[in-house]
């Protein structure tokens, strides 16, 4: 078993995560950050090429459609229902162990949207390790992703790999899946995965989450992020050696998106501001989202209903797992 210090970051995609793996190893010191690896990026060719010495050809090819070599794929298929738990851990040390020991900083942290699946189940593979959620204004995060060139996402080039409501016959949406368009699915995703990670994290003791808004707008980064930095380094030998940038966080990399297609959620109509509300409101209301005059407005043209909307009893205990205390 090794020694090295470990955290793991995870979220829905689209909050920062290779802004994070790009910048916390110049944070902290002796820390290795790395994003999403062994996952196949067309649009990456150098970091395609870097994934092959590190994980193999095949892995890095036909291995992306086997839970055995691609922690996208496990993930999707542990919450559709058809790997065990057991299975699941077994193939995360198998994909994880190797490369996390090769490196010879003391610190590892992997950010990853990939890891939602499995999250709960990386302590038992990793005792010591800690993990970090990190959750956006499901807005935000709808708009964003939507027009994003590289989410594959219940795209042309998905295949089935990602869960969906068609895959879980208990699902409300089951039978609807046919007939929701793009927009509605995403909404779908969003609250399922946070859902999904968040109900099988509850009671698990060393886990933070920490809204992506916190993290980087400008009033509130500085204290946020220095917070994170510090639960990432304690119980090592960097405590109080942190580097904490602002400057570095004033614009967080995404992936590319088409601009042209992008539709702020001011912009939506009728049909998008209640499709959002279907899915989401438990999280808009959980996580202090929504409270815009202009929001409000157009929430009371659809349903005044949502003025009196109460959190369900699931998601009390997790809220308070929050950032700073």
């Amino acid at each position: 078993m090794t020694d090295k210090k470990m955290v793991f970051i995870s979220s829905t995609g689209r909050t920062g995560t290779q802004f994070l793996a790009d910048s916390l190893s110049e944070m902290i010191p002796q820390c290795r950050s790395v994003h999403e690896p062994g996952t196949l990026w067309l649009t990456k060719p150098k970091l395609f090429l870097e994934n092959i010495k590190d994980f193999g050809l095949y892995h890095m090819s036909l291995g992306q459609l086997n839970p055995k070599y691609s922690m996208y794929t496990l993930s999707n298929l542990r919450a559709k229902g058809k790997i065990s738990d057991d299975e699941a851990i077994h193939y995360i040390r198998k994909m994880r162990s190797h490369y996390i020991e090769k490196g010879a900083e003391e610190l590892y942290i992997e950010s990853s949207g990939h890891l939602f699946g499995v999250f709960d189940l990386i302590p038992q593979v990793f005792p010591d390790s800690k993990l970090i959620f990190i959750i956006r204004d499901p807005r935000n995060w709808v708009a964003s992703a939507l027009p994003t060139t590289e989410y594959i996402l219940y795209g042309s080039f998905d295949w089935g790999l990602s869960v969906s409501a068609e895959d879980l016959k208990e699902d409300p949406y089951h039978d609807k899946w046919h007939n929701m368009n793009k927009f509605e699915k995403y909404c779908w995703w969003y609250n399922y995965l946070n859902r999904f990670v968040m109900e099988r994290c509850k009671n698990l003791p060393n886990i933070r989450i920490y809204r992506f808004e916190d993290l980087f707008s400008k009033e509130t980064k500085d204290g946020y992020f220095t917070n994170m930095l510090q639960y990432a380094v304690d119980g090592s030998s960097m405590e109080g050696q942190t580097y904490y940038d602002s400057n570095r966080l004033t614009k967080p990399k995404h992936s590319k998106k088409n601009s042209r297609n992008y539709q702020g959620w001011r912009q939506w109509g009728r049909y998008r501001v209640s499709k959002l509300m279907e899915h989401c409101s438990e999280f808009m209301l959980g996580y202090g989202y929504g409270g815009e005059d202009l929001w409000v407005q157009k929430l009371e043209k659809i349903d005044p209903k949502y003025r009196h909307f109460t959190l369900p009893q699931w998601f009390s205990p997790f809220y308070r797992i929050q950032g700073l205390s």
